[in-house]
């Protein structure tokens, strides 16, 4: 695993002055190498027994929770009164598990609309924390919070979710319910894997296509820093290149299963698309050997901005 930033993280000196969340995923802390992250019997975050039985998006929570080694990067401190958002919160997981970790904090989940029974949850989430709450809601139109409320807003893998011409806007209202010294929080991937080979090439040539008459921009997720910038908040940006495939052990493997179950998804919705079955299921064929030889790695993208308070530096 590679992790690259555009600026040094802060002293550790600095973070304990702040306080953080008791994740040793915190910003600052360099993520696990592939194997740490997934072998190490000490960790303090475990994966489910049965990864198949999972949702994808629950899926894909529980592989970047063991990455960072926790559910955050981003130095968190919290009084007995704060509040946190997850936007998008799909199942619930990270919230709820946040929740559960901080029983001081009141924690917000929103989306469209509630999952619509347990089953819909992992088997560790049948019930919800008393300071956990779902909120209806839609960050396109208007996220229905007052002004200044977050001490820490949440928001990851909602590119395929949000229109171009629409982010601006989206962040706007992040930063909006965001009070001044509070973080937000971006995790996204896309379409960028290093070492592409033709079958890769195709299904992205595809998928990007797709997306695109649909108005989504897969490649946004790689100038997510930039947007930030541009509503006015401090922001660090950093890439995370993750290995794909067997030779990357397990983290590659559990990757690997997760992009293929994405392409499968992809594929239910192509063949309406003028692309024959044939053609879709020769790339599937493919992937998993080219993403082998050529030791390739997908590529995932982390924003972490503070509302700095009037009249800091």
């Amino acid at each position: 695993m590679r992790w690259v930033s555009d600026e040094p993280p802060p002293s550790q000196e600095n973070l304990a002055q702040r306080g953080t969340l008791s994740t040793p995923g915190a910003l600052g802390e360099r993520p696990p190498s592939s194997d740490q992250a997934f072998n190490d019997p000490k960790a303090p975050y475990l994966l489910p027994i049965d990864l198949t039985s999972l949702r994808p998006e629950d899926y894909l929570h529980y592989f970047f929770r063991q990455v960072f080694k926790g559910n955050s990067l981003v130095p968190l401190a919290f009084g007995k009164e704060s509040r946190m958002l997850d936007v998008g919160t799909g199942t619930g997981c990270w919230a709820i598990e946040m929740a559960e970790a901080l029983p001081n904090v009141q924690v917000y989940g929103l989306d469209l609309q509630a999952p619509q029974d347990a089953s819909a949850r992992s088997h560790r989430h049948n019930h919800h924390p008393a300071n956990y709450h779902f909120q209806p809601g839609n960050v396109l139109k208007h996220l229905p919070f007052r002004e200044e409320c977050f001490a820490f807003v949440h928001q990851r893998f909602l590119l395929a979710s949000i229109p171009p011409a629409q982010w601006y806007a989206v962040l706007r209202e992040l930063m909006r319910v965001t009070r001044p010294g509070g973080w937000i929080e971006l995790v996204e991937g896309g379409t960028v894997l290093l070492d592409q080979g033709p079958a890769t090439r195709q299904w992205f040539s595809w998928w990007e296509a797709l997306a695109a008459r649909s108005g989504l921009d897969l490649s946004r997720s790689s100038h997510l820093g930039e947007l930030v910038q541009q509503v006015g908040l401090t922001c660090r940006s950093s890439v995370i290149d993750l290995p794909v495939g067997a030779w990357g052990r397990q983290v590659g493997l559990l990757l690997q299963r997760h992009m293929l179950t994405v392409y499968d998804d992809f594929a239910a919705h192509a063949q309406y698309s003028g692309i024959a079955p044939t053609q879709l299921q020769a790339v599937r064929t493919q992937l998993q050997d080219e993403w082998q030889t050529r030791r390739s790695q997908a590529r995932f993208f982390v924003v972490l901005a503070e509302k700095r308070r009037p009249g800091s530096p």
